[in-house]
């Protein structure tokens, strides 16, 4: 009925291997992950190495969908890199990381270069917003999807990143933007205006059920993604989070 995704924190269960088995257990087929397998990153892996990982996703009959890059936008010969390994695992979509608050030239053209990339290998490009970058109108965001139509970008929208700005994510950010259309993806979490705090999802102010329901409504094709965002975060909490959200797709 929709597409969930999850993502592990190598914290509590260690091995890849190990994760994408837990996965199994809870009949999910979508993972995220971070540039990094086993505390070894994609881009040092030699083919032995990704021939294993891929393997091991065959096992499990696992996909990724979403690699989240920690290289600098400036690091244009990694990306290449991840961009080849990350084709080699037959992953969706990788996040670009974002470590800038400036909107110029320079920064317009480092990004079109990877998106050049993404678009030869038939992966897409992913924005998350966050709190401490791009400013509270999402212009950044705006102006990227804008610039960009004929590439694959996505966006990730991260309510729980919009209430540490003390706004609604739904009502002030969701309805009044024009980015709707270019969500792919959709953190399942929540906080608190107080202080923005993370909490169990439905009892803070990330308005969650509104926004699943309006992207619903508009026959969302992308993901719902979970991910440990609570601190500290264990695998009953990555249980409770996707029970929660389960039932609230049924009370929709």
């Amino acid at each position: 009925m929709c597409n969930i995704c999850v993502k592990l924190d190598n914290q509590f269960i260690k091995s890849f291997d190990e994760q994408l088995a837990f996965l199994s257990e809870l009949n999910i087929n979508n993972i995220e992950i971070d540039d990094y397998i086993d505390n070894l990153y994609l881009i040092n892996m030699n083919g032995e190495q990704i021939e294993k990982y891929r393997n091991i996703l065959i096992k499990y009959n696992k996909k990724i969908v979403l690699i989240n890059s920690s290289i600098s936008l400036d690091n244009i010969s990694d990306y290449h890199l991840l961009f080849r390994k990350a084709h080699l695992l037959k992953a969706e979509s990788i996040r670009l990381h974002f470590d800038s608050n400036c909107i110029d030239t320079l920064l317009f053209e480092k990004v079109e270069e990877i998106l050049k990339m993404g678009k030869s290998y038939n992966i897409w490009c992913m924005i998350e917003n966050n709190a401490h970058l791009f400013n509270a109108d999402a212009l950044m965001q705006t102006q990227l999807f804008s610039k960009y139509k004929e590439y694959h970008l996505g966006l990730i929208y991260n309510a729980l990143e919009v209430v540490k700005q003390k706004r609604h994510p739904f009502f002030h950010v969701f309805y009044n933007g024009r980015f709707k259309n270019n969500i792919q993806f959709l953190r399942i979490n929540d906080g608190l205006f107080s202080d923005g705090s993370p909490i169990m999802i439905g009892n803070g102010n990330a308005e969650i059920k509104e926004l699943i329901s309006a992207l619903l409504a508009r026959n969302y094709k992308g993901y719902f993604s979970i991910e440990p965002y609570l601190a500290p975060c264990d695998v009953n909490d990555i249980i409770m989070t996707l029970d929660i959200f389960k039932k609230t797709l049924m009370e929709i």
